[in-house]
């Protein structure tokens, strides 16, 4: 699948991004089986994007806000 880029300077953020597309992958590898790998590729990348907006946008103006909090009990190790 790929590695995880790093998306955000907080690692508080990046850990919370990290467990969002590490959760989402295990999820879309267990509900995908059989599917080739050019289109378990393209989907990745939704993870990508999905947890992008989940977590790092939503946390992008501060880790204090309630949307961010709620995102990263969450995605809280």
């Amino acid at each position: 699948m790929g590695s995880v880029p790093n998306m955000s300077d907080n690692s508080t953020i990046q850990k919370a991004y990290e467990r969002c597309v590490m959760e989402t992958q295990e999820e879309l590898v267990k509900d995908n089986q059989g599917t080739p790998e050019d289109i378990m590729a393209v989907m990745y990348s939704g993870v990508l994007q999905t947890c992008e907006s989940a977590v790092v946008i939503t946390c992008e103006k501060g880790v204090e806000t309630d949307s961010c909090k709620i995102i990263l009990d969450i995605y809280k190790p």
